[in-house]
């Protein structure tokens, strides 16, 4: 019987390599397992191709791998299997489960799909979870979590008097935080790093209008596909229409389509702008063409700018302080390897509403790129929030979607993503997927409290002692007063921080999220 391997860009299967055994699980430290490589050819016959085939572990602190294809097991965990054949891959995950004699599964509470996946996870693995939290620490944890900042004393002392079942007074705890004038500042934040909200660009008028613009947005609960099209579609100034800076900050064609689908799909481009990706599908060509939609997307000054002008050094000439963003119909991409002129091409197929036939490319990729059918985009979105949540994204690095990293819980992130998809079809405005942060139901994974793990120190990066909430500052919440004020946070939250990263290596060009972050 051939075998097959869902292609996640397109929605089919097609014949691909195939590892044996199927059920990879090494029972105790120290053993070993052969792995052999089979493939299918256009005749049909089934070949083993484990000489030819290259085999690597993308986390050699569990399992190591010699030429042949033979897996020696270091310690207890997970590691991604990445076999190579002729430009085709698969990639399971092997585990060694270590010796796990005497355990007895208990199965815990659940109040969703949510919990069964994460539990059905934990049984595999033979891990019994911690306990519900306390309510103590639930309304702090979850404060931090949703709205970057501790509770007040008095929230707190109102939470433990209420007289409510816990499960109840949390979810209403939950309701009642999100949306709140706290929540939309800290997830402001959090897009004005990852859209670079930064003076150096911008100046201080433009960093301002932009990080506006991101909280109108955030207040106002924006459908994230709405979201990301405003951005990706911008025209106009930057100083009347903030999303343009996003292009006054990229300026070049391949910037632009690196950082876009880095941040949107989770889709690392840059590795593949100098030859085809080393451990992925992406080819050259498909760097260029991707490109080629924002080549005619041009700057030029506005003269609202009066002559201002923003950055510059010894090597880069100072810009004007606004500037205008319009599709000029002109300007291609050439190839950097052929030195030919490239056509835009989207990198896969999906379903897609086509805008109008002289529209401007940018409006084509926003479609394909928001597109339901698109699997990379909610995905993305779905993993990135649960990483931030729970200080670990079910892949890791957050924006690194690929072959040879595969989710340590792709049950669970397949119904994420298309919980997204379903409710943004038939949820009213207020629901989800939106900008707003909130899980398909309250779930017990929740009441664990939103974290998998418990809080760590770091004493790398910060005083001695000082708390850190999976690498991000816990900023200080002010006194209260009738004109209270906000302390910007001067800390960033990244998926790559020391206290952050797990201990999984990766197959990739680089091992860190590099989702570009401004300078402070």
């Amino acid at each position: 019987m051939e075998k097959k391997a869902c292609d996640i860009t397109s929605g089919s299967c097609r014949p691909c390599p195939w590892l044996y055994p199927a059920n990879l699980v090494v029972p105790l430290i120290g053993g070993k397992q052969q792995l052999r490589v089979l493939a299918t050819d256009a005749s049909g016959e089934v070949r083993d191709v484990t000489r030819e085939a290259f085999l690597e572990t993308g986390n050699m602190e569990v399992v190591v791998a010699n030429k042949s294809g033979l897996m020696t097991a270091l310690r207890r965990g997970e590691a991604p299997i990445l076999a190579r054949y002729e430009g085709a891959y698969a990639s399971p995950t092997l585990t060694v489960m270590g010796d796990r004699g005497g355990f007895v599964w208990s199965q815990p509470p659940t109040y969703g799909r949510i919990d069964e996946l994460v539990a059905a996870k934990w049984k595999r693995m033979k891990i019994l979870p911690s306990g519900l939290c306390s309510d103590a620490d639930f309304i702090r944890r979850v404060t931090l979590d949703l709205a970057g900042l501790p509770p007040t004393a008095e929230d707190t002392r109102a939470f433990l008097a209420d007289p409510r079942e816990s499960r109840a007074k949390r979810e209403a705890l939950v309701d009642r935080l999100i949306g709140s004038p706290d929540y939309v500042e800290y997830w402001t934040n959090k897009w004005a790093d990852l859209l670079q909200v930064n003076r150096k660009f911008l100046d201080v008028d433009g960093a301002a209008a932009l990080r506006n613009w991101i909280r109108g947005q955030v207040a106002a609960n924006t459908p994230y596909d709405a979201f990301a099209r405003s951005i990706i579609t911008a025209s106009g100034s930057n100083k009347d229409n903030p999303p343009a800076a996003y292009f006054k900050v990229l300026r070049e064609p391949t910037a632009m389509m690196e950082n876009t689908t880095q941040l949107f799909l989770a889709v690392r481009f840059n590795c593949n702008k100098c030859h085809d990706h080393p451990f992925e599908r992406w080819t050259q060509d498909q760097y260029y063409q991707t490109a080629a939609f924002f080549a005619q997307a041009g700057l030029k000054a506005d003269p609202a700018s009066g002559g201002r002008m923003v950055g510059g050094t010894d090597v880069e000439s100072p810009k004007p302080l606004y500037e205008m963003v319009a599709d000029t119909g002109s300007g291609e991409v050439v190839h950097d390897r052929t030195k030919k002129v490239t056509a835009p091409k989207l990198p896969f197929t999906c379903a897609y509403k086509k805008p109008p036939a002289n529209a401007p490319r940018r409006v084509e990729l926003a479609a394909w790129l928001t597109s339901s059918d698109n699997p990379y985009f909610a995905r993305s979105y779905v993993n990135r929030l649960w990483g931030y949540l729970f200080g670990v994204g079910i892949i890791e690095p957050l924006d690194d979607i690929r072959a040879g990293n595969p989710p340590s819980n792709p049950e669970l992130l397949d119904y994420l993503g298309c919980g997204v998809h379903q409710e943004r079809l038939q949820c009213p405005p207020h629901c989800a997927p939106h900008l707003h942060v909130r899980l398909p139901s309250v779930s017990a994974q929740v009441w664990r409290s939103l974290r998998v793990l418990p809080r760590r120190i770091s004493r790398s990066s910060r005083g001695h002692g000082s708390p850190s909430h999976f690498g991000a500052t816990v900023r200080t919440r002010p006194e209260r007063s009738s004109g209270r004020s906000r302390e910007p946070s001067k800390a960033r939250m990244s998926s790559g921080s020391a206290t952050a990263r797990t201990s999984r290596g990766r197959l990739s060009c680089s091992t860190r999220d590099r989702t570009p972050k401004p300078s402070t």
